[in-house]
């Protein structure tokens, strides 16, 4: 009977090479960022989730179509989040952690995007990102 069993499972395409028995094929590897053209000048942003539930800086200014490299730095003992909407960014930071992201403005953005903490009661964590025409 066993026979039976793992020869059905081996013809129905579940295997041990291909991602065990009942998980069908391993998962396709992630997709890589387009890079950065080389003239593009990157300006590194860092933002501080500090004790007391605010960010430092909590205003960020940058020009349309600029590239930043911005990085959470946690310098807090609980978890935070930088959440910029209208630019697609979540960030996540334990306890001492820091993450980076790039984040490319959009040549046409102008005004000023929100970012804030999602993370339920640091509803005063927020700060905003100022785009101004390039120049």
């Amino acid at each position: 009977m066993r026979r039976l069993v793992l020869a059905a499972l081996l013809a129905s395409g579940c295997s041990p090479d291909r991602g065990g028995f009942g998980q069908g094929p391993p998962p396709s590897p992630p997709a890589t960022p387009s890079p950065i053209p080389p003239a593009t000048p990157v300006r590194e942003v860092v933002v501080r989730a500090v004790p007391g539930l605010s960010f430092e800086p909590d205003l960020v200014r940058a020009a349309a179509g600029a590239v930043l490299e911005l990085t959470l730095a946690n310098g807090d003992r609980q978890p935070h989040t930088l959440v910029i909407e209208e630019l697609n960014v979540l960030m996540l930071a334990g306890p001492g952690q820091e993450v980076t992201t790039v984040v490319r403005t959009r040549p046409e953005a102008r005004g000023s995007f929100a970012f804030y903490c999602r993370i339920p009661g640091h509803g005063g964590m927020e700060g905003r990102i100022r785009v101004s025409p390039p120049g």
